[in-house]
């Protein structure tokens, strides 16, 4: 199959330039997790200027496409307590990466506080347009024109191998505990679907605590649901020690659990 990251620049790390003056780093992952190794993702990190084991680490898992009435209600979640609170505890927030769904509530809420805190995208990176980066290869619109967007205010992209969404999953996990090592480290699903259900799982399997906002929609309502007992991979991560559900209404209670859970809760 024909691969556009084969003809990225030589240079492990380049400048993807967007369209509002923004600049991210980006680099390609061409290796499996396995493959790569702690030190390989160590490595990555290091060449992306990201710290590790400095700051704590909020992974961000939930819907893209979610539907228009459920993420509508959303951005007073990402605006007032996650973004704030990622910002306060100096957090390092990481995501899929595309302008969609949660991840663009993510990124316009950051710019929207005057944020600085470092928002990680990690995605195929044969499924995004890669437009913006900064090398001497032109794409054809061809190339492109089919390819999802990257959100213009994360600050850096991991770009994968893999031909579909969810291919992002395995690396999004291992990228997040490599990033807290040993730091306080927590997963945040709001809404979701399929391919949320697998980061969620992929997290806890890191011995990483779940917190599912509640009266999101989708995923994370069914995973409170009462008829959750009925799919085998909802009941497993209903009855995980890892599990927390908390609801979006009730936002002093959410936002004392993510500042306790950042401040206290450690990975080894």
């Amino acid at each position: 199959m024909y691969s556009i990251l084969s003809r990225l620049s030589s240079s492990p790390v380049v400048e993807y330039k967007f369209s509002n003056g923004n600049v991210a780093k980006a680099i390609q992952l061409s290796d499996t997790v396995e493959r790569l190794g702690k030190q390989g993702i160590r490595d990555a990190l290091a060449q992306m200027g990201l710290p590790c084991s400095q700051h704590p680490v909020l992974v961000l898992i939930g819907g893209a496409n979610g539907a228009a009435g459920e993420l509508k209600r959303l951005p007073f979640l990402f605006e007032n307590i996650l973004a704030p609170i990622a910002q306060e505890m100096q957090a390092i927030v990481v995501d899929g990466g595309t302008d969609s769904g949660v991840m663009r509530l993510m990124g316009h809420a950051r710019a929207s506080i005057g944020a600085t805190f470092p928002l990680v995208g990690v995605c195929p990176g044969e499924l995004v347009n890669l437009r913006g980066l900064s090398t001497q290869t032109r794409f054809s619109q061809s190339d492109l024109s089919d390819r999802v967007a990257l959100e213009p205010h994360h600050t850096h992209f991991f770009l994968v191998p893999g031909f579909e969404w969810g291919a992002e999953s395995k690396y999004f996990a291992k990228l997040a505990t490599t990033i807290a090592q040993g730091q306080p480290s927590l997963a945040v699903l709001v809404n979701g679907g399929n391919i949320s259900l697998d980061d969620a799982k992929k997290n806890i399997a890191e011995g990483r605590p779940l917190v599912v906002i509640t009266n999101t929609g989708r995923l994370a309502d069914e995973i409170a649901g009462a008829n959750s007992a009925k799919h085998k991979a909802l009941h497993d991560i209903r009855g995980s020690e890892y599990l927390n559900l908390l609801d979006i209404n009730e936002g002093d209670q959410l936002r004392n659990f993510l500042r306790q859970q950042l401040s206290d809760n450690r990975l080894n």
